[in-house]
């Protein structure tokens, strides 16, 4: 049998034409989907591939949510628009690839359960790159690393703002104290702050502890309301070796200035009591 010299070679050159076309189909986005680590692993770096080389500056906006908080559990540290609601990466002409990186904060309080960071493209300047992307969303996972501290009672303050804003747009105190006077309205009008047990960090939670070496008697977990434009989602925690508790409320910028108050907490050599 005799053959076609030419029909074979045709047929060789379709086959390497489609093998071609199928290596050019390349997909971009996160290079991975999630990720976890640590709160005191520090800086961590995650890759957006745009699956092509960018001809021009291409700019990547993306969002970010979660129950994790902005300043609170992590820094966002390569935005262009550092606190934006939209921040962006640039890719530069003859490059492929840019890289989103953030900061754990390695906070004291204990965390009732791991905190996730959201990462999700939705823009990316150049359309034919766009069309090609399929992995747009990331997840990070922060572990926390703290314990109670034997039978003193850890009481820890969050508070969450909305997805991707930062805590420090609002300001809270937070006081243990005796001698709470509450008028009609069940307001705080007078309360006697136990020394050593204020905390009014200018960044970042609040946390006081209700140590062993404090007299046995009835306590107050007092939170002052210092600024803030946005309504908030307070959390109180509360953690020893034998107690694990929490309540949470919702607060607005008309409760600037007012004193909230949660009590009392009886104390009763290691052990607690709620009321």
């Amino acid at each position: 049998m005799q053959r076609n010299q030419s029909g074979v070679l045709a047929i060789c050159s379709l086959l390497l034409a489609v093998a071609a076309c199928q290596e050019e189909t390349t997909y971009g986005g996160f290079t991975t989907t999630s990720s976890s680590a640590l709160e005191g692993s520090g800086s961590q770096t995650i890759t957006i591939d745009l699956g092509a080389t960018a001809t021009t500056s291409t700019l990547i906006t993306y969002r970010v949510g979660g129950n994790a908080a902005m300043d609170g559990d992590y820094h966002l540290t390569t935005a262009t628009s550092y606190y934006s609601d939209a921040p962006t990466v640039t890719v530069p002409p003859g490059e492929s690839t840019a890289t989103i990186t953030f900061d754990i904060i390695d906070d004291q309080q204990i965390e009732q359960e791991d905190e996730v960071i959201y990462f999700e493209i939705t823009a990316i300047s150049d359309a034919s790159i766009a069309g090609n992307f399929r992995q747009g969303s990331f997840v990070f996972q922060i572990l926390d690393n703290d314990e109670p501290k034997g039978s003193d009672l850890q009481i820890d303050l969050a508070w969450n703002l909305g997805d991707g804003v930062r805590i420090n747009a609002s300001n809270f105190n937070l006081y243990l104290a005796t001698g709470v006077t509450v008028d009609a309205s069940g307001s705080v009008t007078e309360f006697q702050a136990v020394d050593g047990k204020t905390s009014a960090n200018e960044t970042g939670f609040e946390s006081v502890v209700i140590d062993n070496n404090l007299p046995d008697q009835k306590y107050y977990v007092i939170i002052d309301y210092i600024s803030g434009d946005d309504p908030a989602t307070l959390t109180l925690q509360f953690n020893s070796d034998q107690v694990k508790k929490s309540a949470s409320g919702r607060v607005s910028s008309a409760s600037i200035g007012k004193l909230l108050y949660l009590g009392p907490i009886t104390k009763s050599g290691s052990n607690f009591s709620f009321q």
